[in-house]
This record gives C-alpha cells, structure tokens and sequence, in this order.
C-alpha cells in the first residue's frame, strides 16, 4: 500500500537566487544585451524623426494617409523607446511576481 503524500506546505522549498557569476561569459553577455539596447534606441530615434518628417510633409501636402502613418509611427517610436527604457524595471517586476509563488 502506498503511503499518502505530504502536503505542499510540508515539501522543502529551494532557495536557488540568480548568480551574475555562475557562468563564464557573463560579462560578455552582458555587454551584448547593453549593446541591443543602445541600437534599438537608436532604431527608435530614427523611426521618431522620420515619423515627425512623414507627418509634416503629409499636412504639407494634404495627404491624410502621410499624416495617419507618420503619427502612428511617431507614438510607435515613443512607445519603442519607453518598453526598451524600462526593460530592466519589466523583467524585475516580472522575477518578483514569480518569485512570490
């Protein structure tokens, strides 16, 4: 006959934390990541002033189509820049949501 199992509160928790340290290349890495981040600010530089350039030019000329598309490019740039600033603050949140569980 088998035995009933323990309850989840009785069952011993790990404690693993996340180690900077634990693998070789780390600082490599990290370098990497800095790097992506700094070229898509910068993809979201270009995108807001080609944006800006695509909505003058649409008013300018009365194109309602020029002027839609540059201002949803314009707020696309914008809302590109804000998710790559707050990245690192995003993934914290996130960790320590998970690790309330």
């Amino acid at each position: 006959m088998m035995s009933p199992r323990p309850a989840p509160s009785s069952l011993p928790i790990p404690t693993i934390e996340p180690n900077p340290n634990g693998l070789p290349g780390q600082a490599a890495f990290a370098d990497i990541v800095g790097g992506l981040l700094w070229y898509g600010l910068l993809g979201a530089l270009a995108t807001i002033a080609i944006s800006c350039l695509v909505l003058g030019l649409g008013r300018y000329f009365a194109n309602h189509h020029a002027v839609s598309s540059g201002r949803l490019g314009l707020f696309g740039g914008l809302a590109m820049a804000i998710v790559i600033g707050g990245a690192r603050q995003l993934v914290s949140w996130a960790y320590s949501i998970g690790a309330g569980f």
